[in-house]
């Protein structure tokens, strides 16, 4: 076997790896022989068709399958004679020729990577407290989370919670299947389309507004994307929030078996201190590889980028699958994720 490498590249490879005539020869004449005994031929016995007949009507099958597992096993053999390392795997292209056979393989390297100079490397370690304010907000937020809505006989305002029945018309079309019926909209959310929970401001139960709302250009479906349409409401009713006080009875939906509002407060104070003290050292560590990497600069192969990015598509794929569109629907472009592993 000889084996030749050319670096088309910083990072690729091409190798050559060329069989000798008489290895191919040796290896399709037991495939043949092997053949002999099992194949069955009109006018022979079994295991007595003569091999003249087998060479004729099955070389060329026996030589492309020798010729398939010559490069499996050839190909690793050839990356261990010249000490390469793949970062992923090859693209081979067999070599026709009238003797032998021979084949290239293009594959990327893992880069050499030198950890010279690293102790002038720099990295501040973040520093921070859990502040009283902080506690506060997360005391509150958890209240808010357990909040329950009361209706009230007023126009709404920001934070309430209106229920509505609505349609929308873009280019005369609707696209709401018709009406979309007693569906609340938190005000102030921000869970539509940007513009229409501020329309919903200063309505009563009871009463019927018609508005016009531009989708954002990047709005994931294109049918609506970029365009305006109008939007029919009727507002069935309006609800303000009411945030439950601290009682035994809230502090045990949070774990706290026995009711005690200090427990529940030490509870909620330490979680937000171990989150923090989490959150500090992933900080710290991402400050480390980022210094790291500007030191050692290391040049990345595409395989690895490809997988990585293909590894951040996989669920927003399976999204698109689970309803019955395709990736591109989603307007989730390669290059949204390629700014996110750093091109």
């Amino acid at each position: 076997m000889q084996v030749s490498v050319e670096q088309t590249s910083e990072l690729s490879r091409k190798m050559t790896v060329s069989i000798p005539e008489e290895v191919i020869s040796q290896k399709v004449d037991a495939r043949l022989k092997s053949l002999a005994r099992e194949v069955k031929v009109a006018g022979f016995r079994p295991g007595k068709v003569p091999q003249n007949v087998i060479k004729a009507k099955y070389a060329a099958k026996a030589r492309s399958e020798v010729t398939g597992e010559i490069i499996q096993s050839s190909y690793y053999d050839a990356l261990k004679q010249q000490d390469l390392n793949p970062a992923g795997m090859p693209h081979i292209h067999p070599i026709e020729a009238a003797e032998g056979f021979s084949y290239t393989a293009e594959f990327e390297v893992y880069p050499h990577i030198s950890l010279t100079g690293l102790e002038q490397i720099e990295a501040a370690r973040p520093v921070a407290v859990v502040e009283d304010a902080d506690f506060d907000n997360m005391v509150q937020k958890l209240r808010e989370q357990k909040k329950t809505w009361n209706a009230v006989e007023r126009t709404s305002q920001s934070q309430d919670q209106i229920t509505l029945n609505f349609s929308g018309v873009c280019e005369g079309e609707n696209f709401t299947d018709g009406k979309v019926e007693n569906y609340p909209v938190e005000i102030g959310a921000n869970k539509m389309i940007p513009g229409f929970e501020d329309q919903l401001i200063g309505l009563a139960a009871g009463e019927n507004k018609s508005f016009e709302i531009s989708f954002p250009a990047d709005y994931g479906n294109e049918k609506l994307a970029g365009k305006t349409a109008t939007f029919d409401v009727e507002v069935i009713k309006v609800e303000e929030p009411a945030l439950p006080e601290i009682t035994e009875d809230f502090v045990k939906q949070y774990g706290i078996e026995s009711g005690d509002s200090a427990t529940f407060y030490d509870d909620v104070r330490n979680n937000m201190e171990r989150e923090l003290e989490k959150a500090l050292r992933a900080e710290f560590k991402t400050s480390v590889l980022d210094a790291l990497y500007a030191h050692v600069n290391p040049a990345v192969p595409n395989v690895l980028v490809d997988q990585e990015i293909a590894t951040m598509m996989q669920p927003y794929a399976e999204q698109a699958k689970k309803y019955n569109l395709k990736l591109e629907d989603l307007n989730m472009p390669r290059d949204m994720f390629e700014i996110q592993v750093g091109l």
